[in-house]
């Protein structure tokens, strides 16, 4: 283990006391050691000189700690807004745009994130067809009874139909309640996950796909999913069902909508527009209240604010303005910036700058916190031939590797400033009043914002309060100790696979998927003859959590978690994935007993046995005494006087020792029991 080196490990008085005692060494004159000779007081002074470098050299700061943490591929996690689901049960009137707000009676401020219609969907039937005849369920889904919508049947499939009301939208968002699968938890997805089944959602009497967003990853999880709205009704069919559990819906309904706590400050968007002395340009205003706009128009000189015109609608709200476009530059790319901002803050985003190095502007944010992704600035910028530009700023953590053209500042999160750079390591903002303009915030109580389910949200300046579920996932920006800490665990964690247990582990933790079992075995390759490979070979037999029986992986589970070994192996190993072979297996039994014998108990005993778990592994031997030890746990059976274990498989084979040898990637199933008392 690297020890770390005190460097500070010298205190002012031995300094001195070191270099008076050296004097001697250098001078036989130097007589006069005391406070009163000017030599010791040059000593004195470079004594503390020393002690401060010393501290500086063995003292490194947060911002050093994160360049190191940087430098081993650690990025800090930003905040991150708490998000919720609101219910809304009744129509509500009238439109409510993106960013209207609701409140908790403590305060905590949430927006959603898509638009309220004045009439809410409404699903008027849910319906399962079977052969062509089609079953009303809506009444088990409102008495909060699963349906298995996609039930298999000896003759097909069955199909679920859901009749809605569209209400004129484009499109319906109807959420889904999945009821969770009591085996092994599903690990959550990646960028690469693929869904566990194929549903193919279509209109009734056609072929074309309706479905515009899955946020349920095929009924994996509980969610909405987004389908085109044209009055028809919905049918889901069971293309693939996949190798996992089966689906059950426990309830399907409208009016759900996604909240964020946050607070929307300002927002920008960009344009392309042609070059007109006036031209009228319709603004997508999002906010609930009034907002303040600033419009820039980039010509061959740069970004430059610009007038307009307003044009208000019937609730006075700005829809469109008018502007004189003729300086715009035509080359394809977008040459309108519009800037949004409420319009009681609207002054306070405005600020002048000094021109000098180092300039901070003071906010005032009363604890809320700023979202990285969404924080910028527009600010005059000097560009290369000496003219002005408003161009866009974006926020780093430090000037560290900045130049000193770099548009960039840091915000300090304790204090609330906003940080300009020197010219060195940053560019100045040049000196002018409104030079600075906030065009990006939103923010957040983070981790604050994690409330409980029914919290009394309520629209602001509305009295009835709306359904809300737990609201979670918000969290503070990291502390460095927590990157050490995180960085730390990355070490430890072994991301290559080297044993069999990392492959094991690997495969286990294959994103979107639910594996039950999984065993790694080296030099073993099924498609060899012997079974015994001349290569470096390692097999990965995976099993599927499912409710089936014999469950085995298909070529889309398969295939997920081959992509997860195939990273994580070294060079010069061959991977295979696959399936196990299951094998049958005959139980003959004499018992003496007390009793008469319930053959179904006795199955289950032995069944339990087979059951692979923390005793049992893929490929283990059978053995005769676990299963007499089993079946002697049935009260009725005195003594086992005999049992014998069979099977038909041929690449089976029987020990003196009464062990039922199977292959390594085997697994026992009971196909057949006789019992003889």
């Amino acid at each position: 283990m690297i020890q770390a080196k005190n460097l500070d490990n010298q205190k002012f008085d031995e300094i001195t006391k070191r270099a008076v005692s050296r004097i001697a060494t250098y001078s036989d004159n130097w007589t006069n050691f005391n406070l009163s000779d000017p030599g010791i007081t040059l000593i004195d002074l470079f004594a503390w000189y020393k002690e401060m470098e010393q501290y500086e050299l063995n003292f490194y700061s947060d911002a050093i700690a994160e360049r190191l943490l940087r430098l081993t591929g650690i990025k800090r996690m930003n905040s991150r807004p708490a998000e919720c689901m609101i219910h809304i049960s009744d129509s509500p009137g009238h439109r409510r745009p993106k960013h209207s707000r609701l409140e908790t009676p403590e305060g905590v401020i949430f927006e959603i994130e898509e638009e309220i219609s004045e009439k809410i969907p409404e699903i008027k039937g849910v319906y399962i067809r079977e052969n062509g005849k089609e079953t009303d369920v809506s009444g088990i889904l409102e008495e909060g009874v699963g349906i298995h919508p996609f039930e298999e049947l000896k003759s097909g499939r069955t199909e679920l139909i859901i009749d809605f009301e569209s209400n004129g939208q484009e499109n319906i968002w109807i959420s889904f309640d999945i009821a969770e699968h009591t085996g092994v938890k599903r690990n959550p997805p990646d960028e690469f996950t693929e869904t566990p089944r194929d549903i193919f959602w279509h209109f009734e009497g056609s072929d074309q796909d309706c479905m515009l967003e899955d946020e349920t990853n095929a009924f994996s999880r509980s969610g909405r999913i987004s389908f085109k709205a044209d009055g028809r009704r919905i049918v889901g069919s069971l293309m693939n069902p996949g190798c996992e559990e089966e689906v059950i819906i426990r309830k399907i309904n409208c009016g759900d909508y996604r909240a964020i706590q946050k607070r929307t400050i300002a927002g920008t968007e960009y344009r392309k527009v042609d070059s007109r002395e006036r031209i009228l340009i319709d603004v997508e205003n999002d906010f609930e209240d009034e907002v303040g706009l600033t419009l820039f128009l980039r010509s061959k000189k740069g970004w430059k604010q610009i007038g307009y015109e307003a044009e208000y609608s019937e609730n006075m709200r700005i829809e469109a303005v008018n502007i004189d476009s003729r300086e715009a530059v035509q080359d394809g790319a977008d040459n309108l910036r519009i800037c949004y901002a409420e319009a009681l803050l609207y002054e306070e985003l405005f600020f002048d700058s000094t021109g000098m190095p180092d300039q901070e502007v003071q906010l005032t944010l009363k604890g809320n916190v700023p979202l990285e992704e969404s924080f910028c600035l527009i600010c005059d910028s000097l560009m290369e031939d000496g003219s002005i530009s408003e161009e866009e700023w974006r926020e780093v953590s430090d000037f560290y590797s900045e130049g000193p053209r770099s548009r960039v500042f840091v915000y300090d999160r304790e204090t609330e400033r906003i940080i300009f750079g020197d010219g060195k390591k940053g560019a100045i903002v040049p000196r002018g009043k409104g030079a600075i303009l906030i065009s990006g915030m939103e923010v957040s109580e983070c981790s604050g914002g994690n409330i409980p389910k029914n919290s009394g949200l309520k629209f602001i300046n509305e009295e009835k309060e709306v359904e809300n579920s737990e609201a979670n996932f918000g969290r503070d920006r990291e502390e460095i100790k927590d990157m050490m800490m995180r960085c730390r665990n990355r070490i430890n964690d072994t991301h290559k696979c080297v044993t069999a247990a990392d492959y094991e582990r690997a495969a286990k933790g294959t994103p979107g998927l639910r594996v039950g079992h999984a065993k790694a075995i080296p030099g073993f390759d099924r498609k060899e003859p012997t079974k015994v490979s001349r290569y470096p070979v390692v097999t990965v037999v995976v099993i599927p959590d499912s409710d089936k029986a014999l469950p085995l992986p298909d070529e889309k589970f398969l295939r997920a978690v081959r992509r997860v070994v195939e990273k994580r192996r070294i060079i010069g190993t061959l991977v295979r994935v696959c399936g196990p072979v299951y094998i049958p297996i005959d139980v003959r039994i004499e018992t003496v007993s007390s009793g008469k014998i319930s053959q179904e108990l006795v199955e289950e005993k032995i069944r339990e046995a087979l059951t692979l778990g923390n005793r049992r592994n893929i490929g283990d031997p059978v053995s005769e005494g676990d299963l007499e030890a089993a079946i002697s746990e049935i009260d009725e059976i005195v003594h086992v006087t005999r049992m014998e274990i069979t099977t038909n498989a041929p690449e089976c084979s029987k020990d003196a020792y009464g062990y039922l040898e199977l292959p390594k990637d085997g697994v026992p199933w009971l196909r057949s029991i006789k019992i003889r008392n």
